[in-house]
């Protein structure tokens, strides 16, 4: 039985012309010019259609068909014994995730120098691509715009074999940076803690905390989303704010700690004041500023 056909003796590839070749097959080819027949062993399934390896096929190899330089491999390295020479264009697939909660996104656009290649992923997040073999410089850009993600580079090297790649991309982080101080002296609070927790724009809940350096300051990172904030130091009464972070989150907020006075029971008033755009609070304890900056990150 004859499973594939080539033209002349120094074509390196075939073509399958039954249906059913599977792994480990020994394989049947006639030679039409010469009359004759050849054998090779098929190490993978081979649809009817496609090529067959009938020597060695390395990267940069001249392809040789009907007698002729039809082209150059551009795979890593393929044994003739293999018994297929992989297609010219592979089928690339995957699914898109948020980074952070692992639910599937909707409508980010893969492109290759600025040109969408293929449709946006659908609801479930799947995505398929159409590429010739070869190495692909690749962009995933969210195009739904719900949440702000940062556009993620990656690159696919294609070499005639379907592919998986999933991919994730993460929403904009954000960083609370803050300030303690004591309100009579001005001086810097070290040691005070300051708990964030919350819920993201994206659902999974979240918490951070820091601590007071010796300058005062500290830093917590978070994503967009709806937080209490909670301050707290020995001494002091712990305090708790609201605090709802979009993806463009610049304004300041503040937390007022309040001194124990004798009993448990609180003493001081409050004085506001807004000094270079940074609301505050000065009590006759300490004072919290946050400060919130965002940051788009990128992998």
């Amino acid at each position: 039985m004859i499973h594939f056909v080539l033209h002349d003796p120094q074509d390196s590839v075939a073509v399958v012309v039954v249906e059913g070749v599977k792994a480990g097959q020994d394989l049947n080819g006639w030679i039409m010019d010469d009359d004759r027949t050849i054998s090779l062993k098929a190490r993978q399934d081979v649809p009817i259609g496609h090529k067959l390896a009938t020597r060695d096929i390395r990267n940069g190899d001249t392809i040789i068909k009907y007698g002729h330089d039809i082209g150059r491999a551009t795979l890593a390295s393929l044994r003739a014994e293999v018994g297929v020479l992989l297609p010219d264009r592979v089928l690339v697939t995957g699914t898109v995730r948020d980074g952070l909660s692992g639910l599937p996104l909707v409508d980010v656009q893969m492109t290759e120098g600025g040109v969408p290649d293929g449709a946006p992923s659908a609801e479930n997040g799947s995505y398929s691509l159409d590429l010739p073999n070869g190495t692909h410089p690749l962009v995933a850009t969210d195009l739904a715009a719900s949440v702000e993600y940062a556009p993620v580079p990656f690159v696919l090297t294609v070499s005639g074999t379907p592919l998986v790649w999933d991919l994730s991309l993460d929403p904009p982080v954000v960083h609370v940076d803050g300030l303690v101080a004591n309100a009579l002296t001005g001086q810097a609070v070290a040691g005070a803690a300051v708990t964030l927790t919350g819920t993201t724009a994206d659902g999974p809940k979240w918490s951070a905390t820091a601590t007071s350096g010796a300058d005062g300051r500290f830093v917590v990172t978070v994503y967009p989303g709806v937080y209490e904030v909670e301050a707290s130091d020995a001494g002091y009464a712990s305090t708790n704010v609201s605090l709802t972070l979009g993806v463009a989150a610049n304004a300041p907020v503040s937390l007022v700690l309040t001194p124990l006075g004798s009993g448990g029971t609180t003493t001081g008033a409050t004085t506001w004041w807004l000094v270079g755009g940074v609301a505050g609070a000065a009590v006759l304890g300490a004072i919290v500023v946050l400060m919130v900056r965002r940051e788009v990150r990128r992998k």
